[in-house]
């Protein structure tokens, strides 16, 4: 892929991301949620030190894309919110996050049955 090819994609992914920022209810699919996660966490890498609000600019939109993910493989968004709750009762919450990466991880079901 060209340089041009990749700007563009990193464009739309970013815009996707913003525009569809309080979006809970639509679908993403793995390949574009793992992408985003990726960009997201690189901007918020690189950014830490410069501005610490960013990451909480981000917040709602990576939960919203998050919550839409997991629409897309049947389970309830409500599951997100589980899983916050016990990473916060936890002090590390890995066990929490291995299921839901897992989870992440999993292709999109084809049926038009989704939560």
């Amino acid at each position: 892929m060209e340089i041009t090819g990749i700007k563009s994609s990193i464009k739309a992914l970013f815009s996707n991301f913003w525009k569809n920022y309080i979006n809970f209810e639509e679908k993403i699919n793995r390949k574009d949620y793992w992408r985003t996660t990726f960009l997201v966490f690189t901007l918020a890498t690189l950014f830490w030190i410069i501005l610490p609000p960013l990451i909480l600019l981000l917040l709602i939109p990576f939960l919203s894309m998050t919550a839409r993910r997991l629409r897309d493989i049947g389970k309830s968004p409500f599951w997100l919110f589980i899983f916050i709750s016990l990473i916060a009762i936890t002090f590390y919450g890995l066990f929490p996050q291995f299921i839901l990466i897992f989870w992440l991880m999993k292709p999109s079901l084809k049926t038009g049955n989704f939560l």
